[in-house]
């Protein structure tokens, strides 16, 4: 699998790098850690595949949006019915996974702990191309404690976090 994720300014921390400094990131995309994410590996252990990941960070303040391409075997071919109820099987009752008719985006994430999934198909190449988008500031660390912490205590699990995003 290859995962390619564009990321808000907000995910490189406060300090100032060569990376997340506005000057050298206005009207620019920035690759950073190409081969050798501190991510991967766990991408790896929960997906038992090999895994190529490649983040950038782009001029916005807050989401991550990533592209990941999954390659199925020249044999193999699923229809968009197919892998529409893959999905739906395989987040029901996942509160807070929204499976999009179109290609999902950063603002409509903005302020919610949503993750937003759609996809396409590359026929041709035997491809499935997943997109997801997520605010980094709330679905992020943040978000998945207090998630987590509602489910240990017993609360509602959208506690705290079921509100509209900030889209204008």
């Amino acid at each position: 699998m290859v995962f390619d994720a564009k990321s808000g300014g907000s995910g490189a921390g406060a300090e100032p790098s060569e990376t997340s400094h506005y000057p050298n990131l206005a009207e620019n995309i920035i690759p950073y850690q190409i081969t050798e994410h501190r991510h991967v590996a766990e991408m790896r252990m929960e997906l038992n595949v090999k895994v190529s990941f490649t983040p950038h960070v782009i001029p916005s303040i807050r989401g991550i949006l990533t592209t990941a391409h999954v390659f199925l075997s020249t044999e193999e071919t699923l229809t968009h019915d197919e892998i529409d109820e893959i999905y739906k099987r395989a987040y029901a009752g996942k509160r807070f996974i929204r499976l999009r008719e179109g290609m999902p985006s950063l603002s409509a994430v903005r302020g919610t702990n949503f993750c937003d999934i759609g996809f396409g198909i590359d026929a041709v190449n035997a491809r499935i191309v997943a997109i997801s988008a997520i605010d980094n500031l709330v679905k992020g660390g943040s978000g998945q404690a207090i998630q987590n912490m509602n489910v240990m205590f017993g609360l509602e699990e959208e506690a705290g976090l079921w509100f509209p995003g900030l889209v204008p």
